[in-house]
């Protein structure tokens, strides 16, 4: 079993103001009507702030601070507002050296939720854990599929 907590990431939240930002500019550059580029604006403003608190701050109650991994690929999420979000690891997680993106497959709804894990927001060794544990896992056993 691996537990990791996070904390806030500086990084990722220079890297969503910047993202954010050169959309707008595209934005403004080409939608000719005033009225499409005000909503999308707005639109933007909203997706930024959102993503600001839940996945780079962690300053909402659904963002997640801390993810516990078991052998089986199962894992927890343990959100701010203390809810704890039961999950299988899905194949889609993407690993690098820079950043991981876990993905979970959530039990009760079945919905994709993902965290961002940058350097700035665990531990070095644990990062390396996590990595470790997503490529080398062991994988759930796969039902047997129906004869013809």
């Amino acid at each position: 079993m691996l537990r990791i907590p996070f904390a806030a990431s500086r990084s990722l939240a220079i890297l969503l103001v910047i993202v954010h930002s050169v959309a707008g500019v595209c934005v403004v550059a080409f939608v000719p009507a005033w009225w499409a580029v005000a909503m999308l604006i707005g639109a933007l403003c909203t997706s930024v702030v959102f993503h600001l608190r839940r996945d780079a701050l962690r300053l909402s109650d659904n963002a997640v601070i801390e993810v516990t991994l078991r052998d089986d690929g199962r894992c927890e999420l343990l959100t701010r507002g203390a809810a704890v979000l039961n999950g299988t690891v899905a194949g889609s997680s993407f690993i690098s050296a820079w950043f991981t993106v876990l993905n979970v497959r959530l039990d009760d709804s079945g919905t994709l939720r993902s965290v961002a894990v940058m350097p700035d927001c665990a531990d070095a060794e644990d990062r390396r854990r996590l990595r470790v544990w997503l490529r080398y896992r062991t994988q759930p056993e796969m039902p047997d599929s129906s004869t013809l």
